[in-house]
């Protein structure tokens, strides 16, 4: 070790580490060399959240790598709110220009006593974030609590680092990353295995970029959204085999979270795949499948998703519906060619209440499901097209019965139908149809059995008639 004090085996290396740094008031190297474990014998002293070494601002701390490990004594006591190493501490000056690199941390839970004490922790405060600060090559196990944190951050960066084993059943903070009122942040090249909670949470963040996350093996769900959280972007990211809940989790208040971009990765064998709601969010190309258990949707949307686009994701084999839209406050939606094959229940279903806004479904593969497309409460702003597995509908579409003389019959099937007159009653002598923006061009003329008319979706047709004229819908 390096930086202002010797390392001998028998010492508290937190204390010589504390020393060190003292010695560099203005920052600079701490430097652990390995092969060799690092014993944490005691904690900072003082302030009201503990740790056993603190970093100040400008400051590295670096080691040899996966033989260099930092590991808290049996004997140090770490609480709830405390972590290993950090700018934790409130009497600590910390939270810019800091690098922790090359490192084991080993939280040594088989022998402490059970507290939600993480790992390493970057803080700011409200107001005044901490800057460039990141955490890069480190393998983080074995952790009570979390294996990284970072709050009131922006500009920073966690890379290149494996989170295993983490975290303690019921302590309401995740097994890998947990990020808080953070801002401008990257997360690539980090995985996160086998960990008693969440592995990702993520709260009052917005503008983060996670680029090739791996998060496997959660006791609850891989990603968890929390409020007022928007602008986030998955890129290629994996949450598989999470059998506490979801890949990807909306987990706060409807309306709080927004902007939301998945691009490919997968989302596949846990409870659900991705559970998202809120505007202008963004699925493609995704991978999700094989998810299984109780209400097991492969993509499930929520109150109020609005001005979203879900395109080309490959949606299979899952437990319930493979799309599933439960509900109010949906519109202007579009769902386009998406394979949502071999599920359960439906490859597309809308429980939702009738949206007064465009959903447009176009180019979905729905084939092999245990239906199709289902929509419980048709409206004229559903339009389905070219939709194998659902569209045609042919003779299969609902015919509705024929309205009072002069009264219009709207067609909310969700998509165009060609109406055939089959009787025509005691006589009609006029039609008129009302296109989708609402213009009505009427026909004084005789009408005949055989006639067809096309009517387009939320386009309306009226007869002028005596007697009981009938006709049948055949729906394209």
């Amino acid at each position: 070790m390096t930086g202002g004090a010797d390392f001998i085996d028998s010492a508290d290396a937190a204390a010589v580490a504390r020393s060190a740094l003292v010695a560099m008031p203005s920052g600079g190297l701490l430097f652990f060399k390995g092969p060799q474990t690092f014993p944490l014998k005691s904690r900072l002293a003082a302030g009201s959240n503990f740790t056993c070494i603190p970093i100040p601002d400008n400051t590295t701390v670096m080691g040899t790598g996966p033989d260099c490990i930092l590991q808290p004594d049996a004997n140090v006591v770490l609480g709830d709110n405390d972590v290993v190493m950090g700018n934790k501490n409130a009497d600590v000056t910390g939270g810019n220009n800091i690098l922790v690199t090359n490192l084991v941390m080993d939280g040594n839970k088989a022998n402490r006593v059970a507290s939600k004490a993480g790992l390493l922790s970057f803080n700011g405060a409200s107001g005044a974030k901490g800057q460039n600060c990141r955490a890069n090559n480190l393998y983080m196990r074995n952790a009570n609590g979390n294996a990284i944190a970072y709050r009131f951050n922006k500009n920073g960066f966690i890379s290149n680092c494996w989170c295993d084993s983490n975290g303690s059943t019921g302590i309401g903070t995740p097994s890998g990353l947990y990020l808080i009122s953070n801002t401008q942040l990257v997360i690539e090249n980090v995985i996160i295995t086998n960990g008693a909670w969440r592995g990702v949470k993520i709260d009052s963040c917005n503008q983060l970029t996670f680029n090739n996350v791996q998060v496997y093996a959660m006791a609850d769900s891989a990603f968890s959204l929390g409020d007022n959280t928007s602008n986030l972007d998955f890129v290629q990211c994996i949450a598989e085999n999470n059998t506490g809940f979801t890949g990807l989790n909306f987990a706060g208040a409807v309306g709080t979270i927004n902007d939301i971009r998945i691009i490919g990765g997968s989302y596949s064998n846990n409870q659900n795949g991705i559970i998202l709601a809120g505007a202008r969010n963004i699925v493609k190309g995704a991978r999700i499948a094989g998810n299984t258990g109780s209400n097991s949707f492969g993509l499930w949307l929520g109150n109020t998703t609005t001005d979203s686009l879900f395109e080309g994701n490959i949606v299979q084999n899952n437990g319930s519906d493979g799309i599933r839209a439960d509900g109010s406050g949906f519109g202007n939606i579009v769902f386009a060619n998406n394979r949502s094959v071999g599920n359960t229940g439906n490859g597309i279903r809308f429980t939702i209440s009738a949206p007064t806004l465009s959903i447009l479904m176009i180019g979905n593969d729905v084939t092999g499901n245990g239906g199709s497309i289902a929509i419980d409460n048709p409206s004229a702003f559903f339009r389905t097209v070219s939709n194998p597995g659902f569209n045609p509908q042919g003779y299969a579409t609902t015919t509705p019965a024929v309205p009072a003389s002069g009264s219009d019959q709207q067609n909310t099937s969700g998509y165009p139908v060609t109406v055939f007159i089959t009787g025509v009653g005691s006589g009609i002598t006029a039609y008129g149809i009302t296109d989708p923006l609402g213009t009505l061009t009427s026909f004084t003329t005789t009408v005949n059995v055989g006639q067809a008319f096309y009517l387009d979706v939320g386009a309306k047709i009226r007869l002028t008639y005596t007697g009981s004229p009938t006709w049948k819908w055949y729906g394209r």
